[in-house]
């Protein structure tokens, strides 16, 4: 997993799939700025403002207050796709609704030439 948290700006970043939300009620270390992890190994970022001496930890293991943040960005992901496959199917129903409105316009020119050829027909046929 890839998982990328920076506390100043409310971002998440999971496998490529960015959130933001407000990460202030969330147990974040002192001084934390960021958190930066691929696959099996990471390293915590300190806010140099705060601690300028301070250096990044190198992490071998994601610490334990990252699984709730990674459960909110996976519960707001699965929203928007929700959201995102919704639009989808309105803008199908859409299309869908537009495709059949041109083929019963295109199904009633059709009807209304072939009545207008058999009164002509019939027409023909009296004068005759």
């Amino acid at each position: 997993m890839q998982l990328t948290i920076v506390e100043p700006d409310n971002l998440t970043i999971v496998d490529g799939k960015t959130q933001q939300f407000d990460l202030s009620g969330y147990e974040l270390p002192d001084h934390f700025w960021a958190l930066q992890w691929q696959d099996d190994k990471g390293h915590i970022e300190y806010n140099i403002s705060e601690v300028p001496d301070r250096q990044p930890d190198n992490i071998d293991t994601l610490p334990d207050w990252t699984e709730s943040i990674i459960a909110e960005h996976q519960r707001l992901t699965q929203e928007q796709q929700k959201q995102q496959d919704a639009s989808a199917a309105q803008s199908l129903f859409i299309s869908n609704g537009q495709a059949r409105k041109h083929r019963v316009k295109k199904q009633t020119r059709a009807r209304a030439k072939q009545e207008q050829q058999t009164i002509n027909q019939f027409v023909r046929e009296q004068m005759t």
